[in-house]
């Protein structure tokens, strides 16, 4: 039980090193937890005393029970299943507005047209065959700015 790295350097140079700090953590009764840290937390993990201070969190968070492994800032809703427009503000928060990423606003413009489409569905309702009429969909000519265009092919 601790951390630890996956990497050939030693005991000194391994503190310092810059690959990725893991976990395991381990209660009686319980599956064992193995996470990467980074990973886990959401956050920069470069130091062994950032590595300690999640790897607190992580304990904490398998001895009440509400450990996952997806990640320290994941919750499940429990008032219904998640829908489409939910995962995407989600999504926005956590990882494009987080990380104060340069395509922001391009992300708002790229989903635009999978919210209008999907945004009211259940993740759990949304099949292969609504993809596909979706995709079949934004093949066929439509209204910009008045005139009627065909969309572009890959080639142009």
């Amino acid at each position: 039980m601790g951390i630890y790295k996956r990497c050939n350097h030693g005991r000194r140079e391994r503190d310092r090193c810059s690959d990725p700090w893991y976990a395991n953590f381990k209660l009686s009764g319980r599956p064992r937890v193995r996470v990467a840290l980074a990973k886990w937390s959401g956050t920069e993990v470069e130091t062994k005393g950032q590595a300690l201070t999640v790897f607190d969190d992580l304990k904490a968070a398998v001895r009440t029970g509400t450990f996952d492994p997806r990640g320290r800032g994941v919750t499940i809703p429990k008032d219904g299943p998640i829908t489409f427009a939910d995962l995407v503000k989600l999504y926005e928060d956590r990882y494009v507005a987080a990380k104060q990423l340069k395509t922001a606003d391009e992300f708002k413009w790229r989903v635009k047209l999978l919210l209008a489409r999907f945004g009211s569905m259940p993740l759990t309702a949304i099949r292969t065959a609504d993809i596909e009429d979706w995709q079949a969909d934004l093949r066929k000519p439509r209204l910009v700015n008045g005139a009627l265009r065909a969309p572009r092919s890959v080639s142009e």
